[in-house]
């Protein structure tokens, strides 16, 4: 009997662990883009049904090829986790964040209204100036990022799609704005 009950509880692990790794970015730790978007869908689907507000920030590390060109990929990648940890540590317990591709991150904030997503925006951006990041070369590396916010648009039908697209276009404002900048969904 104990035998059996082990291999349950093993087989239970392994398929959470399984879970866990289909729904990481496997350099980074947190959600990969396809997790992200289902639980993104569904926290949609949440704002609607109970008249909530959702702000989605997307993030970019500004002039990323040059630190990869400049100190190679492991640094790179090293960059990476860094940010990562960052953002995810700067987050509420309900609050989630994805690697949406390459250096760029998004956050989904429940709940959060454009003033707010704007003020959380700003303050990371300031926080990232300030960071000093740890990494296996001779010295740490500073970086800076651009942020585009998009928030849930009341009365209208929103989608993943929309949303993503309207906070990677205040994004690219940012980038050709000068980067390490904040702007707005129109």
């Amino acid at each position: 009997y104990s035998s059996l009950l082990l291999s349950k509880r093993r087989e239970e692990q392994a398929r959470k662990r399984a879970e866990l790794l289909s729904n990481t970015d496997y350099l980074t730790g947190v959600l990969n883009r396809r997790a992200f978007e289902k639980q993104l869908d569904a926290e949609i689907n949440r704002a609607g049904r109970e008249n909530l507000s959702l702000g989605v920030i997307l993030t970019d590390i500004d002039f990323f090829k040059a630190i990869n060109d400049t100190h190679g990929h492991q640094v790179g990648d090293e960059v990476l986790k860094n940010f990562a940890d960052f953002l995810s540590q700067q987050c509420r317990s309900y609050d989630f964040v994805g690697r949406f591709g390459g250096e760029e991150f998004v956050l989904c904030l429940p709940g959060v209204r454009e003033k707010q997503a704007a003020m959380i925006a700003r303050r990371l951006c300031a926080r990232v100036r300030e960071l000093q990041l740890a990494v296996s070369c001779p010295s740490s590396i500073k970086i800076t990022a651009s942020f585009g916010v998009a928030v849930l648009k009341e009365n209208e039908s929103e989608t993943i799609d929309s949303i993503i697209k309207r906070a990677d276009e205040a994004m690219y404002l940012a980038k050709t704005d000068g980067r390490d900048c904040v702007r707005l969904a129109s």
